[in-house]
This record gives structure tokens, C-alpha cells and sequence, in this order.
């Protein structure tokens, strides 16, 4: 699966609005009844949304149609953050100290299905490349290797991570170097310098530059110690999908795609309160 476009959600919170892929055009899909979202999460699995309730949904890919899948009871029926991958959705409780992690099985019958695949975490984060999350104690970060509770160490403390779609980056916890998973044990390959925050997609990797050069934004070309410029909105939250980078502005006024050269980007909506990467 991969992630092909985004989705917006309305200043109000109340309807989700899917771009079309040109120009300013987007498709209204709707939401979970009269409820407004508290925050949705994407991937190429899909769309999830959590309403107050707290309840999670998920969208079918029919206008207006979302399925509701929290358990009615259970610890996985508690509150918590999301993070989708190509496979399945997640759930991180929102616990202090760290929570533990739930996996969407499906539905057994009509009941939504989740199983608990780790004890407490700090932070997870998601993409095509897998799950990673951040121990509550150790801070260390883990991939998950498909069968609850079997985690593997990659890394230790960091600032951050991003899911790329054939690996995965890290920002130090000084946030000075950028870092690039060498695929086995828990070894790394420095790739870049300082940066406010990295975010990861199909496309690839762009950091955002500290306060103290701009916030502006940065591709990672593929060679260590190798990045251009691409502009876009400073200090932005970015969305990567497998085509190119979406930012959302800081102060949630408008939406922005970068056209794919220079430092060339396009707005194509807005405002919106967030926005997600989907399939």
C-alpha cells in the first residue's frame, strides 16, 4: 500500500475534506455524525479519526461512510494516539509515564478486535516501513516484528523519529544530527545536522531547519550530508506522501503542495485545523 493524497480536516472540526490531487479541488467526506473530531490519523492503510467519547472510526473510502472500530469495553476502549502503517492501525494510551500499545485486528462478529502488543511506551511512530516506539523508561526505540510483545532494539533515546517507506530516520536528542537506520542491529548512519524536526514519506526525508535558519525546509537527496532547499511554509506541519510533500501553515491558514522543483509550492486549500496522508 502507499499513501497517494491527503486529507483536511474543517477549521471546526466537525467534516474531512479529501484532496482531489489538482489544483484546489477536494472532496467532502464527511465524519462521524454530529461529533467533531478530536484529531485524525493516516497511512496506507487508511484514515482513523477519534471523535469525543472518546470513539475511533475509520473511513471506508465512501463519502460520509466511517466505521466505528473501538472495542465497547477493554483497556483498548480507552483514549489514546494513533499511528497508521500500510498494514493495520495502532493505538498508544494516553497514559502518564507511557502507555501501552494495541494493535486493529478487525471485527470478530460485529465487535471491533484489539490486541495489546507491548507494556508502556513513551512515543510511537508509523509508516511503510513498520512501527517503532519509544520505551516509557529506557527511552530506547523498538521495531515491531508483527507478533505481539517481539520488539526489536534499533536505537537508543532520540529526540524523534520518521517512518520512511524502505527505512527509518532519526533526529538526536540534542538535535544536531540527523541520523539513517543501516537496516540491522543498532547501527546508524549520520546523514545531516541540526534540525527543528524530520518527517518521512513514499518521497523520502525533509528536515526543518532550526529557529536560527529559518525554519525553512530541506530534502535529503540520498547521499549523506546531501540536502537542497525546497521552501514551502516555515515552520510548517508536514504531511509526505508517496508523490510529493504537503505543509500545512503554522498558524492553520492554508495548505500548501510542493510542485516538485526548486522552491516551488502551490497553495491548494485552507484554513484547516490538521491534516493526514492517506491511501
Amino acid at each position: 500500500m502507499s499513501t497517494s493524497t491527503i486529507c483536511a480536516v474543517a477549521p471546526d472540526r466537525t467534516s474531512v475534506y479529501r484532496y482531489d490531487g489538482s489544483g484546489s479541488s477536494w472532496t467532502n467526506i464527511g465524519g462521524p455524525g454530529s461529533q467533531s473530531f478530536i484529531q485524525v490519523w493516516g497511512g496506507g492503510w487508511g484514515l482513523v479519526a477519534t471523535a469525543y467519547g472518546p470513539n475511533e472510526y475509520s473511513y471506508s473510502g465512501e463519502s460520509g461512510e466511517w466505521e466505528l472500530i473501538s472495542p465497547t469495553n477493554g483497556p483498548a476502549s480507552e483514549g489514546g494516539s494513533h499511528i497508521v502503517t500500510d498494514d493495520t492501525v495502532y493505538k498508544l494510551l494516553s497514559t502518564v509515564g507511557g502507555g501501552d500499545m494495541y494493535e486493529f485486528d478487525g471485527f470478530d462478529g460485529s465487535e471491533p478486535s484489539w490486541s495489546r502488543i507491548r507494556g508502556p511506551a513513551r512515543q510511537a511512530w508509523g509508516g511503510s516501513w513498520g512501527l517503532v516506539a519509544q520505551d516509557s523508561q529506557t527511552f530506547d526505540a523498538y521495531r515491531y516484528t508483527g507478533n505481539p510483545g517481539d520488539w526489536d532494539l534499533i536505537a537508543p533515546d532520540s529526540y524523534e523519529f520518521a517512518v520512511g517507506a524502505d527505512t527509518v530516520y532519526r533526529l538526536a536528542t540534542d538535535k544536531n544530527t540527523v541520523y539513517q537506520y543501516d537496516g540491522f542491529g543498532n547501527t546508524w548512519t549520520p546523514i545531516g545536522g541540526a534540525a527543528s524536526s524530520i518527517a518521512a514519506g513514499g518521497w523520502g526525508l525533509v528536515a526543518t531547519a532550526p529557529p536560527e535558519a529559518n525554519f525553512d525546509l530541506y530534502a535529503y537527496t540520498g547521499n549523506p550530508g546531501a540536502w537542497r532547499l525546497i521552501g514551502g511554509p516555515r515552520n510548517a506541519f508536514l504531511e509526505i506522501t508517496d508523490e510529493t510533500v504537503y505543509g500545512l501553515a503554522f498558524d492553520n491558514s492554508a495548505v500548501y503542495r510542493y510542485d516538485g522543483k526548486g522552491t516551488s509550492w502551490t497553495r491548494i486549500g485552507g484554513p484547516a485545523y490538521q491534516i493526514a496522508a492517506i491511501g
